[in-house]
């Protein structure tokens, strides 16, 4: 030991002045102050009195019969550790004693050994009783938790590796309820009230053994006959390793009101828009003519390319802002035809190209064999700048981002997939929010919109948005458009998913 004190006050019960100077001597180095009580009844008025952290008492008291008198004991100080003396023909009454509730018993023989045994002893007990301490301190966060997870709003579950739901709090229940789903396994929780309930099952039953740990996968769950209601679902993994194939937790948030509440939130998007954009305009055209008249590279012409560079940065965030108005009045009219959708993502790479370069970021594509997708031609090529753009903001240099196209029967998916820094599962949730920016990219440059219009602009199509991102290791955004999107007589979509 180096001196470091194991227990605070300490009540020694000895009625053998001898042997009480002893047992203090022994345990003088690992305990504060120590009280020699000389009977039992002495014993107990100091423990009431005093309040120790630990009690050394003899088996063999004046005022005792038997080992009875450790009950009484632990009566006056629930909870405080009790060490009794025993002699070596008295084992079995030491083994009682702790049957009784005693911590740890010491055979009483003073030789050169004593000491040494009881700091041991006493060593041993203070590991017990710190172990005690944390096991009774867990078993209350996990209830405090278990209390909250249940009362909460929000649906959680526990599955296995193959979607079996070993816990699902009473949120998720009432999800289940409304989805007209069945519990059991989690891709059965899609009743046919849900909206796209078979890609969803798809979706969800393809991500259960693929998500490495620390990775989310999140996307929207909506419903047929009730347009404003909608939840934020996400799946993550608690623990996988090479023997076992882990455990998941999928969660569910309502964000019925944030899509209502959203409706009314013109004020930015109002008119503001329109009165800048003029302006704007005329400032963007100058800085074009003045550069045209500017040929030789001096102070002035580069002073011209900043405005012209600024300009054309505030009209694209202009552009946000009007489709994102157009969305909320259900004005963005979208138009899908048969479009060769490699070449359109073909063409916005190009044109990121230069960014990227400059960045030190490799961007490339990969297309199908198949090109022909049905779309509406300007919001696709928008959709997916925005989230290459997205991508090479927040991937350093030397990372890549990589585009992949793929056609089948009709259906176009498109990926964007980054070595970017990559999300925690709570800041997934947020990304489509109108404004939303996380906290880590706030020194980013951004309108919080671009996000926001790729949702809208997918859902429009009647098609998905699937994230799929881990802290540390990229994200991947899978647009997925269907074959035949929801047109109307004129072959039009008017959007009003205000997602």
């Amino acid at each position: 030991m180096d001196g470091t004190t194991l227990f605070g006050l300490t009540v020694v019960i000895e009625d053998d002045p001898g042997h009480a100077v002893l047992i203090k001597r022994g345990v003088s180095r690992v305990v504060g102050e120590v009280v020699v009580s000389n009977s039992l009844s002495e014993g107990i008025s100091a423990i009431r009195s005093k309040r120790p952290e630990l009690i050394i008492t003899d088996l063999n008291l004046p005022d005792t019969s038997g080992v009875g008198h450790v009950e009484k004991l632990l009566e006056a100080a629930p909870g405080t550790p009790v060490l009794v003396l025993t002699s070596s023909t008295s084992i079995q009454d030491a083994v009682r004693a702790m049957h009784l509730g005693a911590s740890d018993y010491v055979i009483k023989s003073f030789d050169q050994n004593f000491q040494e045994m009881m700091l041991l002893t006493l060593e041993r007990l203070k590991a017990s009783q710190d172990l005690k301490a944390q096991k009774i301190k867990l078993e209350r966060e996990m209830t405090a938790l278990r209390i909250a997870i249940e009362n909460g709003q929000d649906g959680m579950a526990v599955l296995s590796h193959d979607g079996e739901i070993q816990y699902l709090n009473t949120g998720l229940k009432r999800f289940i309820d409304l989805c007209q789903g069945s519990a059991g396994n989690i891709v059965n929780i899609f009743g046919a009230k849900v909206k796209g309930r078979e890609k969803l099952q798809e979706a969800l039953n393809g991500h259960l053994g693929q998500l490495a740990a620390g990775a989310v996968w999140s996307t929207e769950v909506s419903f047929k006959d009730e347009e404003d209601t909608a939840f934020d679902m996400s799946l993550s993994v608690l623990e996988r390793s090479n023997t076992s194939k882990g455990s998941l937790v999928l969660w569910v948030r309502d964000i019925t009101e944030r899509k209502r509440r959203e409706r009314f939130q013109k004020e930015i998007l109002s008119t503001t828009t329109h009165d800048l954009r003029g302006p704007l305009g005329s400032i963007s055209l100058c800085g074009e003519m003045l550069l045209e008249l500017l040929k030789t590279p001096d102070k002035a012409q580069e002073l011209s390319k900043r405005v012209l560079s600024s300009a054309r940065g505030a009209l694209n965030l202009i552009d946000e802002f009007l489709h994102a108005r157009r969305l909320q009045e259900g004005t963005f009219v979208l138009q899908p035809t048969k479009n060769n959708v490699c070449a359109l993502a073909e063409s916005v790479v190009a044109e990121q190209r230069v960014v990227a370069d400059a960045r030190g970021i490799a961007l490339e594509i990969k297309t199908s064999e198949t090109h022909e997708g049905v779309v509406d031609g300007l919001a696709f090529s928008r959709a997916i700048q925005n989230l290459i753009s997205n991508a090479l903001k927040y991937t350093n240099k030397g990372g890549a981002v990589t585009v992949v196209v793929n056609v089948s029967n009709g259906a176009t998916a498109v990926s964007v997939s980054d070595t970017g820094s990559g999300m925690e599962p709570a800041e997934v949730q947020r990304l489509f929010e109108r404004f939303s920016r996380l906290a880590k990219h706030s020194h980013i440059q951004g309108s919080g919109l671009g996000l926001y219009l790729v949702k809208n602009i997918v859902s429009a199509h009647g098609g998905t948005v699937l994230v799929t991102s881990q802290p540390g290791k990229g994200s991947t955004f899978t647009l997925e458009f269907p074959a035949s999107p929801p047109v109307n007589e004129k072959g039009q979509i008017l959007c009003l998913d205000f997602a």
